[in-house]
């Protein structure tokens, strides 16, 4: 019957279980999973923090690294990024141009080259959606109040 066939027990190998699914399916395709087949033992490969933290009851292993650890689902995504698969949130370019707007902030008497770049970096940044990240708004507007302040 097709309750039995939920029954059944074994070990299921996916390697990584996110390619080609939305973020809404890579947070809920392990639940679904372990729910639908609970006497299966699943083991996945990700690169996924979405797939990373979906369950509370899991054993991750780094091969890389090799770590053992439990329960991700209690971590934000940004910092599964960050750490984990030790990538950063922002772009290279974004922080590029970010230490450029803060080194240029924070000097004194600039050239008129200069001033044309922290001007053209200021009127880009103000262009920059940071409703998306608080970190980012707060960096920007603490390094444009440093400029302000360095002129009175």
């Amino acid at each position: 019957t097709k309750s039995r066939s939920l029954d059944i027990e074994g070990i299921v190998l996916i390697d990584e279980i996110e390619t080609h699914l939305h973020v809404e399916l890579q947070k809920s395709i392990l639940p679904l999973l372990t729910s639908f087949f609970p006497n299966i033992q699943f083991i996945v490969t990700t690169h996924s923090p979405f797939v990373l933290s979906s369950l509370s009851n899991t054993v991750i292993y780094d091969l890389e690294k090799r770590f053992v650890t439990t329960d991700l689902s209690s971590y934000s995504y940004d910092a599964l990024i960050e750490s984990y698969f030790d990538s950063d949130k922002y772009s290279k370019e974004l922080k590029d141009k970010i230490k450029i707007f803060e080194k240029l902030a924070d000097r004194d008497n600039l050239s008129d080259n200069e001033k044309d770049e922290y001007y053209k970096l200021k009127k880009y940044f103000d262009t920059v959606p940071t409703f998306m990240s608080d970190e980012l708004a707060v960096k920007l507007n603490e390094i444009k109040l440093r400029n302000m302040f360095k002129a009175l």
